[in-house]
């Protein structure tokens, strides 16, 4: 498990540093408006990419799907890796809703990560609370330490839950990297040799139940890459993530194969 610490940004404050020593930085809050047309872009841009998805195979029972490389619109030096992976398991919508909440923090994914990056050294990330816009809106701060520097992002988790016309219930959980101009411009002033920034990326899990038996599950996910070589290891570790995922929200003999 990560290592978490709360950061709750003090509501008389402009701001204020974060983390400690040579890697801490300076958080300018977002408001809610800026929160709201982050995610509108998030979603923007997953819908934008699904069309160029197709299937690549099956892992695990996981269908998979990638999307061929494109280049970065924010930096056209590096490239825009994209991956959906979908499921079916035979498990409730209230158990598995009920193994998530348990395992929340177990459960939470990084949107990116430096190259050679596995499941195991989760336990040498930071998350920073850094803002509650309310129980279903958050933002947070990731630092990951990579073998020559740390990458670090910020971002916002957006949770919802409705009923489809049919009754049905869906849930999502979008995690989506934000940035803004004030705290770019704070960056820029005291930026460090072994620190890295990611400003492109995110990941949406949407839950829909079938039945009262079984659920869909679909996981997207997008970020910026350094080099073709980050962006497959990328897609790779995501797949991964949704199969380690679901061994600790599911048990083994309620599995089903997506069909």
């Amino acid at each position: 498990m990560e290592k978490e610490e709360s950061n709750l940004l003090p509501k008389d404050k402009a701001g204020w540093h974060v983390g400690e020593g040579d890697t801490s930085f300076y958080f300018h809050p977002f408001t809610r408006d800026e929160v709201d047309a982050e995610m509108r872009r998030f979603e923007s841009e997953l819908a934008d990419g699904m069309p160029s998805l197709s299937l690549a195979g099956t892992f695990f029972g996981w269908e998979v799907y990638y999307a061929p490389l494109v280049a970065s619109e924010v930096d056209s030096t590096r490239l825009v890796a994209r991956t959906r992976v979908t499921k079916r398991l035979r498990c409730s919508l209230d158990v598995h809703t009920q193994m998530s909440y348990t395992k929340q923090k177990d459960l939470s994914p990084m949107i990116v990560t430096p190259i050679g990056w596995g499941l195991h050294q989760r336990g040498k990330a930071s998350t920073h609370v850094l803002q509650e816009f309310d129980q279903d809106t958050l933002v947070f701060a990731h630092d990951i330490p990579g073998l020559e520097k740390h990458l670090r992002y910020l971002f916002q988790v957006r949770r919802a839950q409705w009923k489809l016309a049919d009754g049905r219930r869906k849930l999502t959980a979008s995690l989506a990297i934000v940035d803004s101009d004030s705290n770019r411009r704070s960056r820029d002033a005291d930026s460090h040799d072994n620190v890295e920034w990611a400003t492109e990326g995110g990941i949406q899990v949407s839950v829909t139940e079938v039945n009262e038996n079984s659920i869909k599950v679909v996981c997207d996910h997008w970020a910026s890459c350094e080099s073709k070589l980050h962006a497959e290891y990328l897609m790779i570790q995501w797949t991964q993530f949704a199969v380690w995922w679901e061994q600790l929200t599911v048990p083994s003999n309620l599995l089903l194969n997506t069909t």
